[in-house]
């Protein structure tokens, strides 16, 4: 549900907060990039699956629509294409926050985890 991505998404800014041991004021930053972030993604979200549910429909019919498939496919590369700007994006504003021993720990915590 959004509202169990939202919880997901402030518990991992909470945790990196605390790892990092950013301050008050690195945290609210932080808190406000996460908001924001989750604010710009759950719409696109609820585009993806109305896109699915609409992809059955279309594959469920008693003869394939070739045309609005590909109309769907189309749409959910525009959806991708602006998910991946804004995880990039909200990405960028969480390290301009960091320290560069903070971003350095991250970026360690992340190749241990291999992601």
């Amino acid at each position: 549900t959004p509202e169990d991505a939202e919880a997901r998404a402030q518990s991992a800014a909470k945790w990196m907060v605390r790892k990092l041991d950013a301050t008050d004021a690195q945290q609210r930053r932080i808190e406000g990039i996460v908001d924001e972030s989750i604010q710009q993604l759950l719409p696109l979200h609820e585009q993806h699956r109305l896109h699915h549910t609409q992809l059955l429909d279309a594959l469920s019919g008693s003869t394939v629509d070739r045309a609005e498939i590909e109309r769907l496919r189309q749409l959910e590369i525009g959806i991708a294409d602006a998910a991946s700007r804004q995880l990039l994006d909200a990405t960028m504003g969480l390290f301009e926050v960091l320290t560069a021993d903070q971003r350095s720990r991250f970026l360690d915590h992340l190749h241990e985890r291999h992601l």
